[in-house]
């Protein structure tokens, strides 16, 4: 199990080098494009009305483990689509190198806070914890009322 997790572990950050050096990003500019992205999913992926729940998950480290897992998982299929300079078109064909520019256009893309919101859902283990966090925040609230 251990094992397990450290090659994964190891996996994203390859993953990560490599988007880095693709999109000549620092640390820091892929560390906040990621909890930019981050939040603005919680902003599509529940009600305007629902700001309490929003605010739960956006402080959930099990929330957060979830999106940099997610993340991940994008980052692989990037770097295998993209890494070598070549990208199979609609058609089928080989495709020639993209500027960095470019990249980083298919980048954002790819991390569309709105279509990720539509296509990826956190898991059981996310939401639970979010909704005990969010019934020890009533609790709390009741008993200082």
């Amino acid at each position: 199990m251990a094992n397990n997790i450290a090659t994964r572990k190891r996996i994203m950050e390859e993953n990560k080098a490599q988007v880095l050096e693709m999109l000549q990003w620092t640390d820091m500019e892929y560390s906040n494009f990621l909890l930019e992205c981050g939040m603005a999913y919680l902003h599509f992926y529940l009600p305007p009305a629902d700001d309490w729940g929003r605010k739960m998950l956006q402080s959930s480290k099990t929330f957060w483990s979830w999106w940099r897992s997610q993340w991940s998982q994008r980052d692989n299929d990037f770097v295998c689509q993209f890494s070598e300079g070549l990208a199979v078109n609609d058609s089928g064909d080989l495709q020639e190198c993209y500027t960095v520019e470019n990249l980083r256009i298919i980048y954002q893309h790819v991390n569309n806070p709105a279509t990720l919101a539509s296509d990826i859902y956190p898991n059981r283990v996310v939401l639970d914890e979010s909704y005990n966090q969010m019934i020890c925040e009533l609790i709390k609230e009741e008993l200082h009322a």
